[in-house]
């Protein structure tokens, strides 16, 4: 494996419209963060293929784009294969020559071998496209660890690993899709295959893509996750098999010419692989980084400096003031072309920098949560299903006053009650994402000046219900997880924050084997009464500290609520000021004043709502107004 890097390209159906070498050089010069190590381009009047290379594997001789023996196929990779020296010993055996010791030419090989089903062979996270001279063929990975955006735009096709690569094309039209602004306010994100500009789509995740040469585009999936779970576990064999699978797919990822480390938080999935990790490794050998703050509610350093005591590891923590995490919030506008509500992406940006200093690659526990039931929103769905069983008439009438209950100051009513009630209201798939959305329907109505009708606010969420076959309502909740909010909510924070510090971070809760494992598991064996994440800290119990298992759950945070009422009162109303907002000529500028107004007078926390407008306008100034 060598890639952790940005790949963009161009192809051109039009002979009196060769592609543009300069507008190549744009679009990998715009992701340069992804890759500062090296660059590459191919171009020929019809095709332009385009990389910048963070080195990790065979660092002098990976050169991107790669070619096959007689020049025919050429291919742009970003992502890591980590079966890939298996495939490349089969491979040579059926006569197959290599230049580099790279995945990337592995997978051009074993396309010319196996066509389109390659995919299947494929263990990694992974966003390339391949031309063979007849047809562009793109895929991204199982989950979408590596993003992958693409337009026609004047009878080219465009794509690029970033949105920002596409708006550097002269002839693009930034036309922002209010559906999608709709989407993002519910969500915190816009879900694949839609983006915030019309015109421009996400590949979703575990999809690939052919356009031959006549403009035809077939979009298809090549996986996503199920459910298949057993009708007996035998827990004991169970736990046994889960640290089994970690070990392996921790084992996989330790590839590397350049120094390795490890994210750690304190909590079961990161102390986990930490102690398996220390188990592979001399522990002396692992590295851990761990930031905190100044706040200590949000500091989880104490339990990180537990577990890396306990294992004699390299440990090293950074605790951030408040003026140096204020400082981060403007720089992510530069990498979020796309807004993205979460406000944990400034830690992880924050943590990814730290670690950059020592490290080019970081292990992190990411997908532990979404594999084996980690939120504790699965735990209110147990109990919103005895709501579910209340006749009709009845919910209709207690409905109403829920709805009412919203208008009450959070000092007579708290904020986690009013949530949990509100999403009561919605059929569980909807619930499931309104127990977390930075705003209700009812509320984005109101932000639009009741200009949108909210027709197409769920859509995604029905279709990807339709397309699970599963029984279950618990089950369906994880899984509808796992194939809208991880992939373009959670993994795009780890992947933009981390690229821009390029910092290329490994996933070993993401491995084949134990998601598979993982898709075995009733839902009962991950939430067993009011206990998340039960089997994986029942595996974790003789390997770690009880306190570090049995802690409550403490997200990767900021103390935004505190922070609006006082250092970055100023900074708000600046950013949400009614002139900014006018002449957005998006949202009502009315209506962003009450929820400023009631957050300042501790009416109600509107923190997270006032952090999505935060991002969308920081993001409309850099990407939209500005460009």
């Amino acid at each position: 494996m060598d890639y952790m890097c940005g790949i963009c390209g161009i192809l051109s159906f039009d002979p009196e419209k060769p592609v543009d070498q300069k507008v190549l050089e744009r679009m990998c010069d715009v992701i340069y963060h992804r890759g500062p190590d090296d660059n590459g381009i191919f171009i020929t009047p019809k095709i332009g293929l385009g990389v910048r290379r963070l080195s990790i594997i065979d660092i002098d001789g990976g050169h991107q784009p790669i070619h096959n023996e007689n020049f025919s196929s050429w291919i742009v990779f970003n992502g890591e294969i980590y079966n890939f020296l298996e495939l490349r010993e089969d491979l040579i055996k059926t006569g197959h020559h290599f230049y580099t010791r790279t995945d990337t030419e592995v997978i051009l090989h074993l396309y010319e071998e196996f066509g389109e089903q390659c995919l299947e062979k494929l263990n990694g996270m992974f966003a390339f496209c391949i031309y063979d001279g007849e047809k562009l063929f793109l895929a991204r990975d199982r989950f979408g660890e590596k993003p992958l955006y693409y337009a026609f735009i004047d009878g080219q096709f465009v794509f690029g690993s970033e949105l920002k690569t596409i708006l550097q094309h002269p002839l693009n039209k930034k036309n922002i899709d209010l559906k999608s602004v709709e989407k993002y306010l519910f969500f915190g994100h816009v879900p694949a295959p839609h983006t915030i500009f019309e015109g421009i789509k996400k590949l979703p995740q575990g999809s690939k893509l052919v356009l031959t040469k006549n403009g035809k585009i077939a979009i298809d999936s090549f996986w996503r996750m199920a459910s298949n779970p057993a009708n007996y576990v035998d827990e004991s064999k169970t736990k046994q098999e889960i640290l089994e699978s970690l070990k392996n797919s921790i084992s996989h990822r330790l590839i590397s010419d350049v120094p390795l480390g490890i994210f750690l938080s304190g909590g079961v999935d990161s102390s986990l692989i930490a102690n398996i990790l220390s188990g592979i490794i001399p522990p002396r050998m692992v590295k851990a980084f761990t930031i905190g703050f100044e706040d200590k509610r949000f500091d989880e350093t104490g339990y990180a400096h537990m577990v890396a005591d306990e294992l004699g590891i390299t440990h090293e923590i950074r605790v951030f003031t408040k003026s140096e995490v204020f400082d981060v919030i403007l720089k992510i506008a530069a990498f979020l072309d796309e807004p993205m509500a979460d406000p944990s992406i400034v830690p992880t940006y924050l943590l990814s920098c730290f670690a950059r200093q020592s490290v080019k690659v970081a292990l992190s526990g990411d997908g532990g949560d979404e594999l084996f039931g980690g939120y504790p929103k699965y735990v209110a769905h147990k109990y919103a299903l005895y709501y579910d069983k209340i006749p009709a008439w009845l919910r209709k009438f207690t409905n109403k006053i829920i709805e009412k209950s919203q208008t009450f100051p959070d000092r007579l009513f708290r904020p986690k009650v009013k949530r949990f009630l509100m999403g009561l209201i919605f059929p569980p798939e909807v619930r499931n994402y309104v127990w977390i959305a930075p705003f209700y329907p009812s509320e984005i109505s109101l932000l639009f000046g009741n200009r949108i009708n909210g027709n197409a606010l769920f859509e995604d969420i029905y279709l990807q219900s339709k397309s699970l076959n599963v029984k279950n309502t618990l089950d369906k909740m994880m899984y509808l997880d796992a194939n809208i909010t991880f992939p373009d909510l959670y993994l795009v924070k780890v992947d933009r924050a981390s690229m821009a510090c390029s910092l290329e971070v490994r996933l070993p809760f993401l491995d084949e084997g134990l998601v598979s494992l993982s898709e075995r598991l009733p839902f009962r064996m991950k939430v067993k009464g009011a206990t998340t994440k039960y089997i994986l800290k029942e595996a974790a119990r003789k390997l770690l500290p009880a306190p570090i298992i049995d802690r409550k759950k403490m997200g990767f945070g900021i103390p935004l609520s505190g922070w609006f009422r006082n250092e970055l009162k100023p900074f708000a109303l600046e950013i949400l000021s009614e002139e900014k907002i006018r002449n957005a000529g998006i949202f009502n500028h009315e209506y962003v004043k009450q929820l400023l107004t009631d957050h300042f007078n501790e009416v109600k926390d509107n923190s997270n709502k006032i952090w999505a407008l935060l991002i969308f306008q920081i993001w409309f100034d850099k990407w939209y107004k500005s460009n």
